[in-house]
């Protein structure tokens, strides 16, 4: 019964990282991965947040897991369940996709719209899953403010990943 819960951890894990409060050094972490994501060329992002992988693979953005991993760990504790009782909890997210009135008719803002889904599987072999739309531009510092709520390490990593990336010195 408690494993049905995954479903509204799900949701509520989505909410909270495609919400602006969500940041990659300070900036909106969809719309730095919607950057990363045209840089290489690929429409569609994976994050394992139990693997703490990401596809395409970059070093530098592995550490933007590690809020959103932290979050699903707690919210699985508090729904009274363990990790060991997860056994994938993958964030997909697509960009550029066609708008879709019944995920995309409340999201504001410029931009594409993108789709977001967090696929949960259990032990006991049943997936739960949580789906949710928007709008995203490509990250542009030009046109973006910061958050001051930033880590440090990772604003000069940031940097130097967008800086690489435009000039072709991308990490693969």
């Amino acid at each position: 019964m408690k494993r049905t819960r995954l479903k509204v951890v799900a949701g509520n894990v989505l909410e909270h990282f495609v919400s602006r409060n969500s940041d990659i050094s300070g900036y909106w972490a969809m719309g730095v991965l919607h950057r990363f994501a045209l840089n290489h060329q690929v429409y569609t992002v994976d994050l394992d947040l139990l693997n703490r992988t990401i596809e395409p693979a970059h070093s530098q953005l592995v550490s933007c897991l590690d809020h959103p991993r932290l979050m699903f760990e707690r919210m699985v504790i508090n729904n009274g369940l363990s990790m060991a009782e997860v056994t994938q909890a993958l964030i997909n997210i697509e960009f550029q996709v066609a708008y879709d009135p019944k995920l995309h008719a409340r999201s504001f803002g410029y931009g594409d719209p993108f789709r977001c889904q967090l696929v949960i599987d259990d032990d006991l072999g049943r997936r739960r899953t949580a789906t949710i739309g928007g709008r995203s531009a490509a990250h542009n510092p030009k046109r973006e403010h910061r958050s001051t709520r930033g880590d440090g390490a990772l604003k000069l990593s940031l940097n130097k990943l967008v800086i690489d990336e435009v000039s072709g010195n991308s990490d693969k």
